[in-house]
């Protein structure tokens, strides 16, 4: 269209940040109270086994099966409070874990259910010391 007049049309490489970096710039959107998330995000955690479930990848801890899922913790295109806090509660796998390795996982689909599912990649993670429950057992909820 501009073709041929003279005009040069420039393109920032990242064109979306120079629009929003314009609008804050002229006093526009002061008032940002929420977001919508492009991408799903969530944690990698296992969950027993049933006996009747076939197919799944599975892990073994003290004799005992698990299958890894992806717990959701937003999902794609869900409008989200910039101000949120989202927290769930695990329970270490073992009762004498002393360290926890969270893996946090995102992908561009809704509800999924596998860290294996196509799509799903690991976007980062973190190792947390956990102390050991001093009745012996495993009853030491971690706030993620």
């Amino acid at each position: 269209r501009f073709e041929g007049g003279g005009v040069k049309v420039f393109c920032p490489p990242n064109h979306a940040r120079s629009v929003v970096e314009g609008a804050i710039l002229c006093g526009l959107g002061q008032n940002v109270t929420s977001r919508c998330m492009r991408k799903t995000y969530g944690l990698s955690i296992n969950r027993p086994l049933l006996d009747a479930e076939t197919g799944l990848p599975e892990v073994v801890y003290d004799g005992k099966r698990y299958t890894p899922i992806f717990t959701v913790f937003v999902n794609a295109h869900e409008e989200v409070d910039v101000d949120a806090v989202m927290i769930k509660d695990f329970i270490p796998m073992r009762a004498t874990d002393t360290t926890v390795t969270i893996t946090v996982l995102a992908c561009d689909h809704r509800h999924p259910s596998q860290p294996t599912e196509p799509g799903v990649e690991v976007v980062g993670t973190a190792s947390l010391p956990v102390a050991l429950d001093p009745a012996g057992g495993n009853n030491r909820p971690l706030d993620v």
